[in-house]
């Protein structure tokens, strides 16, 4: 009896999560690719991937999607966010539309800073080498799906306490040093696009609202309910 459950809920699990769950093993898989590769072989294929100007110019469908399936720094800190966010949006808004939103995620703030590069490179911010910087990773994509979460929580009190970490959180990924880290400037556009993104979820794409969850399921945790938003996605 008990085997069947677990297998029933791991099924269920798994049903509900797969998004993140694939994303997080790509990410898992890259990373230790990336660490067995001798340090001139890194150096090329961090070259070819990364969003800078160079690349952008000559193929950017290629390095907007490749940038995006590693990870610059810890596979712990980053491979978590990345996938704990990316399940939860699924269950929220269902799979095909919490693939679009982390793509776009990436895109978008990429497309931004590009533009502040290229500004700032006529007006002396930048050196000329900058066109060729190593810039990819996860962290525009873990930005818009964390600023897209803040819709999942109704408790106006841990909205005020989620707004406030995100804002210390992009103190640490560059929010002061912009416009000399543009990279700060990508987290903090995936962050506000993300809260507008968010925004359109909340309103057009989250089934079942949080009322008729807590009407349908009075046995469920309604505390949990208020904070975290909506059950999950039917066809997630």
């Amino acid at each position: 009896m008990y085997p069947a459950i677990a297998v029933r809920d791991v099924a269920h699990f798994v049903r509900h999560s797969w998004l993140g769950l694939a994303y997080g093993a790509m990410l898992v898989a890259t990373y230790f690719v990336m660490t067995t590769l001798p340090p001139v072989q890194l150096d090329r294929l961090s070259e070819v991937i990364s969003t800078n100007m160079h690349n952008m110019e000559h193929y950017p469908f290629m390095v907007l999607v490749s940038s995006a399936m590693v990870v610059d720094g810890s596979l712990i800190v980053w491979g978590t966010l990345a996938v704990v966010s990316l399940i939860m949006l699924q269950r929220w808004i269902g799979a095909g539309w919490a693939l679009l939103f982390a793509l776009l995620g990436n895109a978008i703030p990429t497309l931004i800073t590009m533009a502040t590069v290229s500004y700032g490179l006529s007006v002396g911010w930048y050196e000329p080498s900058i066109r060729h910087t190593d810039d990819f990773g996860v962290s525009y994509v873990v930005a818009t799906l964390l600023g897209m979460l803040f819709w999942r929580i109704t408790s106006r009190k841990w909205r005020t306490v989620y707004v406030a970490a995100g804002i210390l959180w992009l103190a640490t990924m560059g929010l002061f040093q912009i416009p000399t880290d543009f990279t700060g400037l990508g987290h903090v556009c995936g962050y506000l696009i993300g809260l507008g993104f968010g925004a359109i979820a909340a309103k057009y794409l989250a089934r079942p609202s949080v009322s008729t969850t807590i009407a349908e399921a009075p046995e469920a945790d309604h505390d949990g309910e208020r904070l975290f938003g909506v059950r999950d996605y039917q066809d997630a």
